[in-house]
């Protein structure tokens, strides 16, 4: 009989193995690789258990073991003298969050060369890697300066990362197989559900000002939907989801930075066919050199969330249909197989020779 100790970790790992399998079943399923024109051949490390990583922090978690995944099954090569790039299959934003720094990986990570830049991280923080940018509450006290020679794939996509080198992605929860644009009626005009303060965030931060906004009856902002509300919105279109529910019913929603300056929201309309409205100052939007982003979503300065009310009414039915039709267009960007040819093609481009 195994003691209580080594029972725990060997339980750990074969719900890890049973897990991993599941999902690599699940994905192959879904990825659509054989429309993949070309991909970068890529070395995956083989870390000591003390680095890998766990399924806490679930949303960005599923990101992380996406693009893990993916590597190890369209793109990985086992001869690293033939790799275009080596990932580094260690989840940091764990270490992050317990304001760990974990450095020493990099003894066991025999190709690098801080000078060929061709070793990938995935950076899921809330917060800039790079900088001290937006740094509220008691996570991520430091930034980790031997970072500076990786590839970071980053959800943290602001004005520091690094131009044809780190990429900023999609969040991949928020992204489907087959996204579907909703033709029913919407009584909202513009909605906001979430939390519009926090402890951490100062009051000077678009949430708190997002409260201000108009309220009227064709306007929702607020943490929580109430039963009534509900009621009256599941009847042009039921979903469990109350997030999605409300998107679905308006013809924007409001996507305000949270703790970093990406948002999941902002994706999340996109998904649910309502016109997303950025609030979000030094946001890069991903992959924006093959997204119009402009023909479908709105961006408007934190300065001007004040006048928010005022801008959207100004939309005239013609320009909302025209914005419409261009976000149901344009949905096939916001898939979980382009997502991954987009990451390929962006990576295949910035190839360190």
């Amino acid at each position: 009989m195994l003691l209580g100790g080594v029972k725990s970790v060997v339980g750990s790992a074969i719900n890890r193995i049973v897990h991993a399998k599941k999902r690599l079943f699940i994905n192959r399923e879904h990825w659509d690789v054989d429309s993949l024109t070309k991909v970068p051949k890529v070395y995956v490390y083989d870390l000591p258990d003390k680095f890998k990583p766990n399924h806490t922090l679930s949303l960005v978690s599923e990101t992380y073991f996406a693009l893990n995944d993916f590597f190890r099954l369209c793109c990985q090569t086992h001869d690293p003298h033939n790799a275009d790039y080596f990932f580094v299959p260690l989840n940091i934003i764990q270490y992050q969050f317990r304001n760990e720094n974990p450095a020493h990986v990099l003894k066991y990570l025999k190709y690098f060369d801080p000078v060929r830049n061709d070793h990938l991280l995935v950076a899921l923080g809330d917060f800039s890697q790079r900088s001290k940018k937006n740094h509220f509450g008691h996570a991520y006290l430091e930034t980790y300066s031997w970072l500076n020679s990786f590839v970071l794939l980053a959800l943290e996509s602001t004005s520091d990362l690094l131009p044809n080198h780190d990429v900023g992605i999609i969040p991949y929860n928020t992204l489907s197989t087959r996204p579907i644009f909703n033709k029913n009626k919407r009584p909202y005009l513009y909605s906001f559900l979430g939390e519009t303060s926090h402890i951490h965030l100062p009051t000077t931060h678009i949430r708190n000002k997002i409260k201000s906004v108009c309220n009227k009856q064709d306007v929702f902002v607020g943490s929580k939907l109430n039963g009534d509300q509900r009621k009256r919105l599941i009847g042009n279109y039921y979903t469990k989801n109350n997030y999605e529910l409300l998107s679905r019913n308006s013809l924007f929603t409001l996507a305000p930075a949270g703790y970093g300056r990406w948002t999941y929201r902002f994706f999340q309309a996109i998904q649910w066919g309502s016109i997303p409205v950025l609030l979000s100052d030094d946001y890069v939007k991903p992959f924006e050199d093959t997204i119009p982003y402009d023909d479908f979503c709105i961006t408007v300065p934190e300065t001007e969330v004040r006048r928010i009310d005022e801008i959207l009414r100004s939309f005239s039915s013609s320009d909302v249909s025209r914005l419409q039709n261009a976000l149901e267009e344009n949905l096939h960007h916001f898939t979980q197989a382009a997502f991954f040819n987009k990451l390929c093609k962006r990576l295949t481009c910035q190839i360190k020779y």
